[in-house]
């Protein structure tokens, strides 16, 4: 039952004060924790900055040079979409039902019919490989 798996995964972190990273590891994560509402803000924010970073450095062809704060920036923001990407795996979610289901198979399942795709798509560093294969007189 989700209740009896909610119920399981509050008690685990809340036993005995332990608030460790085993704890997290055993359980998904409730989708209203302070520290997923948190993580949610900060990726809309980099999501934002890029919606308008990008456009903009792809029509006046900025070309940030390497190890530079842009590009650090970037380079980080494309870092936190991909740890976003697998982190979604291990966050509950609520059903039609509006009951929380907090079985990773589940997860798993549902992430992958729904948003899977696209965030996967959002997080691949496009600049970072066609930097790559691109020759130094490019």
């Amino acid at each position: 039952d989700a209740q009896d798996d909610m119920d399981a995964a509050v008690k685990a972190m809340t036993m005995k004060g332990e608030r460790s990273w085993r704890a997290w590891i055993r359980r998904p994560m409730n989708p209203s924790s302070n520290f997923r509402r948190f993580w949610e803000l900060m990726v809309l924010v980099l999501v934002l900055f890029q919606a308008i970073y990008i456009p903009l450095t792809v029509s006046f062809k900025i070309n940030h040079q390497k190890y530079t704060s842009w590009w650090t920036f970037d380079l980080t923001a494309d870092v936190i979409f991909m740890v976003d990407l697998v982190m979604t795996f291990n966050v509950g979610v609520i059903n039609n039902q509006n009951r929380l289901i907090m079985d990773r198979k589940k997860i798993a399942i549902q992430y992958l019919k729904t948003w899977f795709i696209l965030d996967l798509a959002a997080s691949v560093p496009f600049d970072l490989i066609i930097e790559a294969f691109q020759g130094p007189d490019d």
